[in-house]
């Protein structure tokens, strides 16, 4: 059950499988930020030993699935375990530095919804070509269909208000969150 809202409290949603090597520096990174941060964990049946080390860290919740629900289940249970306005969407692995938080957070003051991009410093080669080219053709179609202007609809680090949620059936298990 979501605790009441704490002003000017940020929910951290961490969807997680089988990050036990990076959780403690990506947890170290997510305190120093010196922000009023609520971290939820969501534990996507990890075979490794992700769930000791999130139990271990004291200062966050943890939600674990009993099986591998697929990534969109652990967006919408931790979703639904979040009591915030915002709500920030981080996966674990780093490919997104914690510290682009601030600025995240700071652009929901102005936006409803705010994706990060791996693609706008022109550094691409960290993912294979066909994944590459499916991301960009299917954010190309998306943005003529809703009229936006997104780089990288896949990605793993985005920001929104609950506000934006309301009236939503969040139903998607898989990646077809978007």
């Amino acid at each position: 059950m979501p605790v009441p809202e704490q002003q000017n409290r940020i929910d951290v949603i961490v969807p997680v499988y089988n990050e036990e090597e990076i959780l403690p520096e990506f947890h170290r990174r997510l305190r120093a930020l010196g922000l009023p941060l609520n971290i939820i964990y969501v534990d996507n049946f990890s075979r490794d030993n992700s769930v000791g080390i999130i139990s271990s860290f004291g200062d966050a919740t943890l939600i674990r699935h009993d099986r591998n629900e697929g990534y969109g289940a652990s967006l919408i249970d931790g979703i639904a375990a979040s009591s915030n306005e915002k709500i920030i969407i981080i996966d674990a692995d780093c490919e997104y530095p914690p510290e682009a938080i601030p600025e995240l957070i700071g652009r929901l003051d102005a936006a409803d919804v705010v994706y990060t991009s791996r693609f706008l410093d022109g550094k691409n080669d960290f993912m294979p070509l066909t994944k590459r080219l499916g991301n960009q053709l299917i954010s190309s179609l998306f943005n003529l269909l809703y009229r936006q202007q997104l780089t990288d609809l896949y990605t793993g680090c985005k920001g929104l208000r609950r506000s934006a949620l309301a009236g939503m059936n969040l139903t998607c298990k898989g990646f077809e969150h978007v």
